[in-house]
């Protein structure tokens, strides 16, 4: 009797640890997945913060037609004319002629042909 005691504590033992080990892998794998979780979101996350951080300094950034961050192979597609132009060319002198400008026509040029006639009007006193 003593011996069949032992032995049905020895299989509930048996039965417990392996009990335990399945609730160990369970939440083994239960931790693996939540990682994958967090591993996805932070990535999520960070590619958002990446938006975020472009977007404000496209919008409160310094504005102007040349800008680094422009797309690669971008910024250079108008590029290829000077590139192929002839560089002795460019060393040429341009000569601008003067421009002269017109003169403003005073009150007298404006009213030249028009008859002008003096009225004087007594003022009573």
């Amino acid at each position: 009797m003593a011996s069949s005691a032992k032995d049905i504590q020895f299989r509930e033992l048996k039965d417990t640890v392996s009990q335990l080990k399945t609730m160990v892998s369970e939440q083994t794998e239960l931790i693996r997945s939540l990682r994958l979780m967090i591993d996805e979101k932070s990535s999520h996350e960070k590619a958002l913060q990446e938006q975020v951080d472009y977007l404000t300094k496209k919008l409160f950034g310094l504005s102007s037609e040349r800008r680094s961050d422009d797309i690669p192979g971008q910024q250079n597609l108008f590029d290829e004319a000077e590139i192929e132009q002839d560089s002795s060319l460019l060393e040429e002198d341009t000569v601008i002629r003067e421009h002269t400008r017109k003169k403003k026509a005073a009150h007298e040029d404006l009213f030249k042909g028009l008859k002008v006639e003096k009225v004087v009007i007594p003022l009573p006193e």
